[in-house]
């Protein structure tokens, strides 16, 4: 007995407005059946999840519904089919946010300033398991999905000495806020425009950059609180700068409809600096900057975080300690969204 997709190993599953689980999973089997669940804590039994109907099994293949389950954890849930089982453990029960856009979202910060780690803020990395978040979220040499690679030109090892990103300050920032667990599923790639993002290539699935972010969102159960995002300096030219505004709309409506939350949250960041860019790109980098400003009255429940102020570890990229700022501004914007 195998899960596939909704449940794994230090995951974190989106909770309801009732603060409560509910989490589609399935897999694979040998036994046509009832299918139980079995949640404990601490190693006591829930109160209620002991052996409860979950779903059913049938020609290789089972799927179940884990209902209820409270908020926090962690948890170890127990899975059965006749006389075949799998324990899946230290899961909880919170928030999950979707990670996307270019190198800044990627994170590209000194590593000395990384946030320390909480066990209950956790990642999806791009190898496709779940662990605690620390920094570097993003591995795109080890990532699962195609894309990452090719558009890398190959399994290229980062620099050991950056690895910052927004994406572990936003959700410790949520975990003090919320009191309760955090993912993130790390999707961004950096020097990425619009167009490598566009939802019309999601048939190449992880062949392509909204492909693999849907694969691994569906991986996880396909229930997400909403969407970070960072990205803008690759579409900060004449052609691309023109049609940034309707490639983000494009962008948000299909995530939207592909989630299914038609209101979903997104908050992200207007690009900052580019101090070594030649001054014959500034305008097309100011026509980003504020078309980016400009999108809350054209996207509903978006918000838009500045990072202009912010330091930079080089010519582009924010810093570490910036990066924890950075941070706390979307978990701001999201709180007032929410």
């Amino acid at each position: 007995m195998q899960v596939i997709n909704g449940l794994f190993d230090h995951c974190v599953l989106q909770r309801t407005k009732q603060n409560k689980s509910d989490a589609v999973i399935d897999g694979v089997c040998d036994t046509d059946g009832q299918v139980t669940a079995t949640v404990s804590s601490a190693g006591r039994v829930l109160k209620g999840f002991s052996e409860i109907r979950a779903g059913k099994a049938m020609n290789g293949e089972f799927s179940a519904r884990l209902r209820g389950i409270p908020a926090g954890g962690p948890y170890d849930i127990l899975l059965t089919v006749g006389a075949e089982a799998v324990v899946v453990k230290d899961v909880c029960v919170g928030d999950v946010w979707l990670l996307g856009g270019q190198s800044n979202m990627q994170g590209l910060g000194l590593l000395k300033d990384a946030m320390k780690p909480n066990r209950l803020v956790r990642a999806f990395y791009m190898t496709d398991e779940w662990g605690i978040a620390k920094d570097p979220l993003h591995r795109l040499d080890l990532a699962v999905d195609n894309v990452h690679i090719r558009l890398r030109g190959g399994r290229q090892k980062p620099d050991p000495k950056t690895g910052v990103g927004p994406g572990l300050p936003f959700a410790l920032e949520q975990f003090k806020r919320t009191k309760v667990p955090q993912g993130v599923i790390a999707c961004a790639h950096g020097g990425t425009s619009m167009a490598q993002w566009d939802p019309k290539l999601k048939k190449l699935k992880g062949d392509s950059l909204y492909g693999a972010m849907i694969r691994r969102l569906v991986k996880n159960g396909g229930k997400v609180a909403g969407l970070i995002w960072y990205q803008g300096e690759g579409d900060a030219n004449a052609n691309a700068s023109r049609v940034y505004t309707a490639k983000m709309k494009e962008l948000i409506a299909a995530l939207r409809r592909d989630a299914k939350l038609p209101a979903m949250p997104v908050a992200i960041v207007q690009i900052s600096r580019h101090v070594i860019n030649p001054t014959s790109a500034a305008c097309d980098w100011n026509s980003v900057q504020d078309q980016e400003r400009r999108l809350p009255k054209v996207i509903k429940n978006l918000a838009t975080v500045p990072a202009i102020d912010l330091t930079l570890d080089d010519g582009i990229h924010i810093s570490g300690r910036g990066h924890i700022v950075l941070g706390a501004r979307l978990a701001d914007a999201m709180q007032w969204l929410i």
